[in-house]
């Protein structure tokens, strides 16, 4: 029997060295952890950094922390294609979830159903704490109930914050999106959970918001087998978040050495002999996206923070190879019946995976079992549009067809380190032959 190979949906690669750290910092504890919060807020240029298990956990934490700051609101504004932990982490969060369409050709908002949103639900409000791109804080708004100058006791509330998403590390309009944010006192929460390292005319994504978080779970531009980082300049969010923190327990040595066996069995699976055996282990749900808003939630582990030496060159590394294969892609399929993302959100990113939408059910259905039959990686993204969520359908009535198009066209082809040449020829000939001239 032939075995076929299977390309990981690893974007950031481990190595036996990163796991050799990993093990020395259980020896120095916290340590490891405060030197790669100082090198976070270095890099980043923030004043605070929080640690902790997974992007989820981060989010869920922020919004934790807004909802203290901001009582009365309870309902978090997100795109309405986005990953599935983000409404995950809302539901985890005790608030509910809203929705806005995303633009055509893009996975941003759709600024002007956003702005028609805003403008019924958000509370006016011209202030903001840093030049005009941040929300009020709770203490500049007008005060006649709960500190906000709406009465929040009627059945239409003001929105808790928005989130922006910056999928596959393609960066949104976030200068816009601010404006709106400061305009409506309404605070923004940048989800920059597959845009670590990523830029704005040289400003870092995950900056740009009130607050923002990356994730560093497998698959994202740098991982520590699982766990999420939050940035933040604002002082009564980071107070409030270092109170939630300390609710949150810590790893415990089972799952500690658990972490361990992760680490080692990515170490050993991402090589390419055994590329064949995750997509052979059902159990292990790679590639899956699962709505599921009771997750474990921790802190940080040093374990975790030890994996994260030389973490700045190892990202800049990844990215570099995911730009020239994100090049590479762009390539192929300018000749194919195709259309591809990069030259209408922007030229230059190292995309975690390359999207294309294909409008054609059945040469995209062919695509997709047939790379699947040759072990390549191309996948479908999201099952469905987050009002396709069947537990989230009585949250929010609200129809977004182009979200709901973008599930059911999108397509994306792995551009992650370890795609080799024979790879990339094997995908090239499959993508030519499925969707070239003439088919």
């Amino acid at each position: 029997m032939r075995i076929r190979r299977t390309l990981p949906p690893a974007a950031s690669p481990l190595s036996a060295g990163d796991v050799i750290a990993g093990l020395r910092a259980l020896e120095t504890g916290t340590r490891e952890l405060d030197r790669f919060k100082a090198d976070l807020c270095s890099h980043f240029a923030v004043k605070h950094c929080f640690l902790v298990s997974s992007g989820k956990t981060a989010l869920t934490l922020i919004l934790q922390a807004l909802r203290r700051l901001y009582p009365g609101r309870d309902e978090v504004l997100i795109p309405a294609f986005t990953c599935y932990s983000v409404p995950s982490a809302i539901v985890r969060a005790g608030l509910k979830v809203s929705l806005c369409d995303v633009r055509p050709g893009s996975f941003d908002f759709d600024m002007e159903k956003l702005e028609q949103l805003l403008s019924t639900r958000a509370v006016s409000c011209g202030n903001s704490r840093r030049g005009g791109a941040h929300a009020a804080s709770p203490d500049t708004l007008s005060t006649t109930r709960d500190g906000f100058g709406d009465d929040l006791s009627g059945p239409i509330k003001p929105f808790l914050a928005i989130v922006p998403t910056h999928l596959f590390g393609f960066a949104g309009r976030m200068d816009q999106l601010q404006r709106l944010a400061s305009h409506f006192g309404l605070p923004v929460v940048e989800d920059a959970a597959q845009a670590m390292g990523e830029e704005i005319n040289t400003r870092k994504l995950g900056t740009l918001g009130d607050v923002g978080f990356f994730s560093l779970g497998r698959g994202k531009a740098f991982s520590t087998v699982e766990g999420g980082v939050i940035l933040t300049d604002r002082d009564d969010i980071a107070l409030q978040l270092s109170i939630a923190l300390e609710t949150l327990p810590d790893y415990t040595p089972l799952e500690t050495a658990a972490l361990i066996c992760r680490a080692v069995s990515i170490v050993v699976l991402q090589r390419p002999s055994f590329f064949w055996l995750p997509r052979s282990l059902p159990f292990l749900k790679l590639g899956e996206t699962i709505y599921d808003p009771d997750f474990p939630m921790r802190k940080m582990s040093p374990f975790q923070a030890g994996l994260a030496m030389n973490w700045k060159a190892k990202l800049e590394r990844f990215r570099s190879t995911r730009r020239q294969n994100v090049a590479w892609c762009k390539s192929v399929v300018s000749s194919l019946r195709v259309r591809h993302y990069c030259e209408e959100n922007g030229a230059g990113y190292s995309l975690l995976r390359f999207p294309l939408s294909i409008d054609d059910t059945v040469a995209r259905n062919a695509l997709l079992v047939r790379g699947k039959e040759r072990g390549l990686g191309i996948m479908p993204s999201y099952p469905d549009s987050v009002d396709g969520i069947e537990e989230l359908r009585g949250f929010d009535g609200r129809a977004c067809e182009e979200a709901k198009r973008l599930a059911h066209t999108l397509v994306s082809v792995p551009v992650h380190p370890l795609v080799s040449k024979r790879d990339k020829a094997l995908i090239h000939e499959l993508l030519g032959e499925v969707l070239g001239e003439g088919h």
